[in-house]
């Protein structure tokens, strides 16, 4: 992570076209909107990922998202990864508890020590399993923690895609996150 900002590409522009009569959306409330479409009541997913090095070798981890569950308050999602391969994380699991009112909890299970351990607040800035994404950004980040800039839509895969660009509105979330205050 590092100094910077957290550029994203988020649901396909055309789904949340405002009619006439509507004021036109700002990089808040796109971001709002993105933030509460993933709140659903459960699901379950596979993931691959695909490490490449600056030499160009690659490294792949598959994952299940065995369950996200939506909790009671309608916003808060505890999701489960596990890890399938390669052979040396395989059984790694982490247990990602959002909290819209405190801090969001990370449980992560070792299979070589046979142990859970607890990741504090801190930890979300941590690479996630090896990769570029954050605990963090996997878990998702509060939206009113965060200065949205709408910057325009850009196509990808022939979908209108609006960019925001987001940076910590306090020095306390750039240092939790990894990411630069605004």
């Amino acid at each position: 992570m590092g100094a910077g900002m957290l550029l994203l590409a988020l649901m396909p522009a055309a789904s949340w076209a405002p009619s006439a009569a509507d004021p036109p959306l700002d990089a808040r409330e796109i971001m709002r909107r993105n933030f509460m479409v993933g709140k659903v009541v459960d699901s379950v997913s596979d993931a691959r990922f695909t490490l490449v090095n600056k030499l160009g070798q690659r490294r792949e981890r598959r994952t299940t998202f065995s369950t996200t569950k939506l909790q009671a308050n309608g916003v808060d999602n505890r999701r489960m990864v596990e890890f399938l391969a390669p052979p040396d994380v395989k059984g790694t699991a982490i247990l990602l508890v959002e909290r819209s009112d405190a801090d969001d909890d990370i449980w992560i299970y070792l299979p070589a020590l046979k142990k859970v351990r607890r990741l504090v607040a801190s930890n979300k800035k941590d690479s996630f399993a090896g990769t570029d994404f954050s605990y963090g950004d996997v878990i998702g980040h509060k939206v009113d923690e965060w200065h949205h800039t709408l910057r325009g839509e850009e196509t990808l895969d022939g979908v209108a895609c609006f960019v925001i660009e987001s940076t910590p509105r306090s020095e306390a979330v750039g240092s939790a996150t990894g990411y630069a205050a605004a």
